[in-house]
């Protein structure tokens, strides 16, 4: 399943509206929507994180992708990110890219 099916599956299994679920997320109606319309294709790791708070699910249960590293691990790393100030979230989220550039040119070689 993807995202934006498994955030609409677990709201509604929370029996929250669109309404609802914006309401105690720190976005829009129209924004929940096109995230579960799949208008929105990456929201940002914030919101995604709300959502998955107020749905009580693990950040992994909504993307729906096979990580590396046990659940309770990424759930610890996705909590502290959240404590982090919004500059120190953009820094490290700058660093994690840059990994990512790194590995994929170590791939291409």
């Amino acid at each position: 399943m993807k995202l934006s099916e498994n955030i609409k599956k677990y709201r509604k299994l929370n029996g929250l509206t669109l309404e609802g679920l914006a309401n105690r997320v720190s976005c829009s109606k129209n924004y929940i929507w096109e995230i579960e319309t799949g208008k929105k294709q990456n929201p940002s790791i914030k919101i995604v994180c709300e959502i998955a708070d107020v749905l009580n699910v693990t950040v992994d249960e909504l993307i729906a992708l096979p990580l590396k590293g046990t659940s309770s691990e990424i759930d610890v790393f996705i909590k502290n990110f959240m404590k982090l100030e919004d500059q120190a979230q953009r820094g490290l989220m700058a660093q994690v890219n840059e990994l990512i550039k790194i590995q994929q040119m170590k791939r291409n070689i």
